[in-house]
């Protein structure tokens, strides 16, 4: 039957079947090692079982404790050099706990017992005092200026990106954040407060945001996806673009193709996975030719994984600014995830920067 196609489909046939043929083996493989395990007994996921499989015979229980069994071995956390401690407390007994005689000198080697504690969390507060002087020749008066990277607000450059993580990492509202810094951090804070400060780190990054978008239409290879979402009660779409360095996030108002326009351009030439398959079925095996290029969408879908949570416990954006906001911050999460960077550490750098006006650090800089 092979030998009935034509040259070309019967070349990708032959691959095909040495494809399979190859994953066969591997599953073969995976299988005799896995031998026994089930979504029920280990990290398998459930798709990995068929879903009339029948239940595993329940186990006997076991007539053991719960806990660490006598004679296992201790698992404790290690020691940091003392050097490294805070605080070092030397304790010496005074007496003997046999006779009571009075003990003298020291121990070369004592036991060494570390706690670790959380510090007093209270905020660091700077005030600047702005002398205005009178001219002895004019009369005229001159007051001093804030130094150059000095917020004309309250909230300092940490405070604030620590602010942005906590409503665009770790999704929470703009009034559970305020009371978490009140209650935790001491820090006085309202609602208000908190939008005024994503604002402030919106602005701050924006610039990292877009010369990193600008590099999307150089790429050899990306793979998008969006999903629903909601700005101001009305629909939008969130669409993601992940590169392999990098990912871009986008609100727009639809879920037209527009969007891959405005980021791809007209002279983009690299290769796109998409959900859209089968409308274009001579892109499915594009993977097999390209080596890196995934035969599927995984990587947008897995991109998407935490806008969607977040999707759905706020309910999408007030505004177009919240938008901005929330397609800004999720790119720098995802980026610095795919760099190992600390993220906490960029928006700090990024909001200096843009308090004192200096450029913007880039998302890219470090690959």
């Amino acid at each position: 039957m092979i030998a009935r196609q034509p040259p070309e489909a019967e070349a990708i046939i032959r691959l095909l079947l040495a494809k399979i043929a190859e994953l066969e083996a591997r599953i073969g493989e995976l299988q005799r090692q896995g031998k026994g395990k089930t979504p029920q007994n280990s990290s398998l996921p459930p798709s990995t079982q068929h879903p009339h499989a029948r239940p595993q015979p329940p186990k006997r229980k076991s007539k053991k404790k719960r806990g660490g069994q006598p004679g296992h071995e201790k698992h404790e956390r290690p020691l940091i050099p003392t050097e490294r401690c805070d605080d070092v407390q030397p304790l010496r007994p005074t007496q003997c706990r046999r006779c009571g005689e009075k003990l003298l000198g020291s121990d070369p080697e004592p036991l060494r017992h570390q706690v670790w504690e959380l510090p007093e969390i209270k905020p660091h507060v700077t005030e600047y005092q702005r002398h205005r002087l009178t001219c002895r020749s004019c009369g005229g008066t001159t007051c001093a200026e804030l130094p150059v990277g000095v917020p004309q607000g309250q909230s300092g450059p940490r405070l604030m990106a620590f602010t942005a993580l906590l409503m665009a990492f770790y999704r929470q509202s703009k009034r559970r954040t305020a009371e978490f810094l009140r209650t935790l951090l001491g820090q006085p804070c309202s609602a208000a407060l908190a939008v005024k400060m994503q604002n402030q780190v919106t602005a701050a990054v924006r610039p990292s945001y877009e010369a990193l978008a600008a590099e999307l239409p150089t790429q050899e290879q990306l793979s998008i996806d969006e999903t629903a979402t909601k700005e101001e009660n009305g629909k939008a779409w969130l669409w993601t673009f992940v590169a392999r360095w990098f990912t871009v996030f986008t609100v727009r108002a639809t879920r037209e193709a527009t969007a891959l326009t405005t980021f791809l351009g007209e002279k983009f030439r690299g290769i796109v996975t998409c959900r859209e398959l089968y409308e274009h079925r001579q892109w499915l095996w594009t993977f097999l030719r390209h080596e890196g290029v995934e035969p599927t969408n995984n990587a947008g879908e897995r991109s998407q994984r935490h806008a969607v949570i977040w999707r759905k416990l706020s309910f999408g954006t007030q505004s177009a600014g919240g938008s901005r906001f929330v397609e800004t911050m999720l790119t720098v999460i995802e980026t610095c995830r795919q760099q190992g960077r600390n993220v906490f550490s960029f928006l700090t750098a990024a909001v200096e920067a843009h308090l004192a006006h200096q450029p913007a650090p880039l998302l890219l800089s470090s690959v």
